[in-house]
């Protein structure tokens, strides 16, 4: 790997069955509970119908943050409306997800891991 290995490729995380997304919150949090770091929230965060199942599921991408290790772990919640109450729908380590990770023919590859 090189030095900005991990860092250059892309992040993807595809939510099925969600009927109605009104609203998704994106948070960053480190494993152990003490001493933990203040972290950005992702950048070039974006939702996305997936194309093929009429509406049945949503895509989520973000850029990779210089954090990214196994300790950080993205949460992804989501509720009908902007008061909630919001619902954990997805949990994973920071340092996996990765767009290129996603199962897709060789000529639509990134090798970068540089979005989730």
């Amino acid at each position: 790997m090189t030095e900005t290995g991990d860092r250059e490729d892309a992040r993807f995380l595809s939510l099925v069955s969600v009927s109605h997304l009104c609203l998704i919150f994106l948070f960053v949090t480190v494993g152990p509970a003490f001493s933990a770091p203040l972290l950005a929230p992702p950048e070039g965060f974006e939702a996305f119908d997936m194309p093929g199942d009429a509406g049945g599921s949503i895509g989520l991408i973000w850029k990779a943050a210089p954090y990214d290790d196994p300790q950080v772990r993205y949460q992804v919640f989501l509720a009908d409306s902007s008061d909630g109450p919001f619902q954990k729908i997805a949990e994973f380590p920071a340092s996996t997800h990765y767009k290129s990770d996603r199962p897709a023919p060789w000529w639509s590859w990134r090798r970068q891991k540089d979005v989730h």
